[in-house]
């Protein structure tokens, strides 16, 4: 039986597939027009967030959300005029409050490309001219090691059509770039288009790894002095073939995952192999991210597309739980189990935008504290009627679901008051359940588990 006083006692799915409602504050965003959804982040910090915003019907445009203090206040700032011509944004990266690159593409073809860089926290951006802003030489995706030396990379690209990677490196904060070719690149193959978007390309230490819609990944351990390509052996279809995205947690461990069918891959020697594992289909494989200082632990965003579903593995892909919220997450930025932020859709009177993780992944089912709510769930084991009682917390509209450690949704009940609610379970056979309260505006109360016996 449960305690009278708990702080709610959690029911882990993370061993098995199921159902996690995640856990997000909304911060707002500082974007004054509602036609804007984000694609980008970048968070070097807890209190640093930069964020881009593209147009909810795809037409090109150039701004940015920044904030300093975590979200509590936010710049905003028009990248772009009308004499640089139309351009989609591709990325933001950030090292710091200070210093910051913005990528676009030309829109609506994906020809040439242009990288914008601040030093001064936003206040101006300076262009930085390269072979990139020629037809047929677009990149689609930045990573800098320090703030000196990175690399940009990518491909030109129409449709579905591409004509080969492009690889550029700088050692002097992107003043110059090197087009790396010859004999520093792996042989060519036919369509590599790389894909755009948070956590498309993952790196570790010196090394970066990306994916391309041949279903290679490209792989340097030396900055991009040189670079190897290695099959993975899985491939989306029709319109999104090949690797999407990839994520490293180490120099050796990895996933990589396709956009549409969602199939995925690992490998524990740093890319060279890969093995395919079973994973849901619920979910566009846009992005992969390894959250930091959880090993094993994988979060699939559908990325681009407006989904509010992911997928999370703590083991590597042999298992996965289904994590859903109730607005899209298009891109997630994480420092820590406890600590990230995703995007999401602009919504001007809600003052929604930019969302904070307030849960833990370790935990996701777990809630911040509610030390004075007193919550019974009895009896337990139950046979044929459960009763909830929230004490002096059940005041208000209140929900309840009941689901399986499948996930399966199995009831649900609403009251005006928890202080005493009855449900029957006659029908529900005999197992293992979780029962989740959620009140105003569907925020979550709690999730406790209960054991249904046989008749």
């Amino acid at each position: 039986m449960f305690t009278d006083r708990i702080k709610l006692i959690i029911f882990s799915l993370l061993l098995m597939p199921g159902f996690v409602q995640a856990q997000w504050m909304d911060l707002g965003s500082g974007v004054p027009t509602e036609e804007r959804r984000f694609f980008s982040l970048s968070a070097p910090n807890e209190e640093t967030i930069w964020a881009l915003p593209i147009h909810t019907q795809n037409e090109s445009s150039g701004e940015l959300a920044k904030s300093v203090d975590g979200g509590s206040t936010w710049n905003y700032f028009f990248l772009t005029n009308d004499t640089m011509g139309a351009y989609f944004p591709r990325q933001v990266l950030a090292i710091d409050a200070s210093t910051a690159w913005v990528l676009m593409n030309s829109a609506p073809i994906q020809k040439n490309s242009l990288i914008l860089k601040t030093t001064n926290g936003g206040s101006s951006w300076l262009p930085i001219i390269a072979d990139y802003i020629q037809d047929g030489y677009a990149i689609t995706a930045l990573h800098f090691f320090d703030s000196e030396e990175g690399l940009a990379f990518g491909s030109p690209g129409e449709g579905t059509t591409a004509d080969s990677i492009r690889i550029y490196k700088t050692t002097d904060g992107g003043a110059h770039w090197t087009l790396k070719e010859g004999a520093s690149l792996p042989n060519p193959a036919d369509g590599v288009w790389v894909y755009s978007g948070n956590h498309s390309y993952a790196a570790v230490g010196d090394s970066l790894w990306f994916g391309t819609r041949s279903g290679r990944v490209f792989r340097t351990v030396n900055r991009g002095e040189s670079w190897e390509g290695f099959e993975t052996g899985i491939s989306g279809s029709g319109y999104f073939p090949g690797v999407s995205a990839v994520g490293f947690e180490d120099a050796n461990h990895g996933l990589a995952v396709t956009y549409i069918p969602t199939r995925a891959a690992i490998t524990d020697d740093g890319g060279v192999t890969w093995t395919e594992v079973d994973v849901p289909d619920w979910v566009t494989g846009g992005s992969v991210e390894s959250i930091p200082g959880m090993e094993g632990t994988y979060l699939i965003t559908g990325g681009y597309q407006n989904s509010s579903k992911m997928l999370l593995t703590k083991d590597r892909g042999s298992s996965w739980v289904q994590v859903d919220y109730s607005r899209p997450v298009l891109c997630t930025e994480f420092l820590s189990p406890t600590v990230g932020f995703g995007g999401s859709v602009v919504d001007l009177d809600a003052g929604q935008g930019i969302l904070k993780w307030t849960g833990d992944w370790n935990n996701p089912l777990a809630i911040n504290d509610i030390e004075e709510s007193p919550i019974r769930l009895y009896p337990n084991p139950v046979e044929n009627l459960l009763t909830i009682d929230l004490g002096e917390f059940g005041e208000g509209d209140y929900s309840v679901e009941i689901r399986s450690v499948l996930g399966q949704l199995c009831g649900f009940y609403s009251s005006r008051s928890l202080r005493k609610m009855e449900i029957e379970t006659k029908d529900l056979v005999s197992g293992f359940y979780y029962l989740v309260v959620y009140g105003e505006s569907h925020r979550k109360v709690g999730a406790v588990s209960f054991v249904k016996e046989e008749r």
